[in-house]
């Protein structure tokens, strides 16, 4: 009976959105998981349309190869035995 009441405290410790814990600095999994998680991810799909599309507006770098497409089929089936 203590271990699940240890359990229990456990869990609503560590569900709780603080930084701040018993007086002393400490971040829950709550915070860490919606603050050092989620944050830096919905930045960074925020970020990837501005980027699509300035690199579609940017003039291309290389010249078109006639080869281009059955190197990309080489390289894509050699990649796909690799794994297997």
């Amino acid at each position: 009976m203590d271990l699940d009441i240890k359990a229990l405290k456990f869990v609503f410790e560590h569900a709780s959105f603080q930084v701040v814990q018993d007086h002393r600095f400490d971040f829950t999994l709550l915070f860490e998981q919606s603050i050092l998680s989620i944050l830096p991810s919905v930045v960074l799909l925020l970020l990837v349309p501005v980027r699509l599309y300035q690199l579609r507006r940017s003039p291309l770098k290389t010249v078109p190869d006639p080869l281009q497409h059955a190197k990309f089929v080489i390289v894509d089936t050699s990649n796909v035995v690799k794994k297997h």
